[in-house]
């Protein structure tokens, strides 16, 4: 071929499913299960949770983010700052690392092929009344 190079990604490696200490193919949120395929790993000592990408973008709202490699994934949920994520494919699913995002809302539990998922219902933590210009007429 003169004169054009041909970029070819970088090939992917499926992990074994082996890897996952459990994995299961739903999760339940406040009582309702959603069809979301999970796995959870050891890595540095610490217990990682990752969640299938197409699952986690129908039913949690993560927004996929334009990317071009396989083992990371840039990610915006709700209105948070953009994160990039690990991402693992364990066929026939790539897998989100998630631990940072659910850190903060409680400890997800694994019951047989369910991963419990902790309540994240709001708190009001402050109401303001008051009268305001742009509400008078």
């Amino acid at each position: 071929m003169l004169g054009l190079k041909l970029f070819l990604p970088s090939p992917v490696v499926a992990q074994s499913s082996s890897d996952f200490i459990q994995q299961g193919s739903q999760i339940s949120i406040d009582g309702k299960s959603y069809p979301v395929a999970w796995g959870q790993w050891q890595e540095g000592g610490q217990t990682h949770t990752g969640l299938g990408d197409t699952g986690a973008m129908q039913f949690l709202g993560l927004d996929l983010l334009d990317n071009t490699s396989p083992n990371q994934q840039p990610v915006q949920w709700f209105s948070g700052d953009r994160q990039t994520l690990n991402a693992r494919f364990v066929a026939p699913n790539r897998y989100l690392d998630v631990t940072s995002l659910l850190q903060p809302l409680g400890t997800v539990q694994p019951q047989g092929n369910t991963l419990i998922m902790p309540n994240t219902n709001a708190q009001i933590l402050t109401v303001r009344d008051g009268r305001q210009s742009w509400g008078k007429g």
